[in-house]
């Protein structure tokens, strides 16, 4: 089909909507699509014709106060060898996506909470990108991972991807008896679950606001003495995300709130809990790398084995 603006032409000579879904690593071509479902995700392949000239449209004139237009620019046709990656995170975050590993991109999300990232120029090849959001108060989301191979000529748009809620608690222990506050940033106006583990798993539900910050108030005496941990997901009409990292916290006899530094630590990449994420431990992941009977630890995105996905988390919380 042919897309003209003024007397130019555009040629797109083959067009093929993938439709799929994932859990948190996915694998795009054209050829394939067998995945485990969680939120959809609309992958769009298109193959550019060579020969054919990409269309950049001429600059709009504009009125007074040109000082900043060279800034703006006109915005490109997404090129050939490309990837666009569109979704929702929470109003005020700064999405961030990685390549390999390594950050490629970070852009604001919108006050409604979208986001556009475009990586052009990409070698064909297959890449192990990563998407998380941070919030306002500097508190991350979990690392969705997609695995995408980018064919020469083709522009690859992944569209639904859904960013997880980022959960904190207002205390790191709670005198029995009294509340605990579970909170944290979401898409804007979503249902929120969580799931708080105990001898018996606990289910409770909230709603994020238009800023996208949600709250709930746990009745301690629901739990019982010890350790616990809390994990949310969010929700909308359309998707559901993949669970937040998890927040662990105790029901003991005092009251510790929980500070900046309490929010950040450990970390969860830290295999062998000395605070610093290194050699240390990529050679323990490196050991159990493709093995079975490994810690839980070691599995940094709970998918029930050690690949290039941990590396690539793994990677993102280096340290030195």
């Amino acid at each position: 089909m042919d897309h003209t603006t003024g007397s130019n032409a555009f040629k797109v000579r083959r067009f093929a909507v993938l439709c799929i879904s994932i859990a948190s690593l996915f694998v795009v071509n054209l050829h394939a699509q067998v995945y485990t479902s969680t939120s959809t995700v609309t992958v769009t392949a298109i193959v550019v014709d060579p020969n054919a000239p990409v269309v950049v449209p001429p600059p709009v004139s504009g009125g007074g106060g040109g000082g900043g237009g060279g800034g703006g620019g006109v915005p490109l046709t997404t090129g050939s060898d490309s990837a666009v990656f569109k979704g929702l995170a929470y109003p005020g975050s700064i999405v961030t996506l990685l390549k390999n590993g390594v950050i490629a991109a970070e852009t604001p999300a919108s006050p409604n909470g979208t986001f556009e990232i475009t990586l052009r120029n990409l070698n064909p090849g297959t890449y192990s990108f990563g998407i998380l959001a941070e919030d306002s108060e500097r508190r991350k989301s979990t690392l969705d991972l997609y695995t995408v191979f980018i064919a020469t000529g083709v522009s690859t748009v992944v569209e639904g991807i859904f960013i997880p809620p980022t959960i904190t608690t207002d205390k790191v222990e709670t005198r029995r008896g009294d509340p605990i506050t579970l909170l944290g940033k979401a898409a804007p106006n979503a249902n929120i679950t969580l799931s708080i583990h105990s001898e018996t798993e606990l289910v409770k539900k909230t709603t994020s606001n238009s800023s996208g910050s949600w709250l709930y108030k746990l009745d301690s005496l629901e739990l019982e003495i010890g350790e616990h941990e809390g994990k949310a997901r969010s929700s909308t009409q359309q998707d559901l995300s993949l669970f937040s990292d998890v927040i662990n916290f105790t029901v003991g006899t005092r009251n510790v709130v929980r500070t900046t530094s309490t929010v950040s630590s450990p970390v969860k990449c830290d295999l062998n809990n000395d605070t610093r994420v290194n050699l240390l431990d990529f050679s323990i992941m490196a050991f159990w790398y493709k093995r079975t009977g490994f810690p839980i630890k070691v599995d940094l995105n709970a998918d029930k084995k050690i690949d290039l996905a941990d590396v690539s988390i793994l990677a993102y919380c280096w340290t030195g």
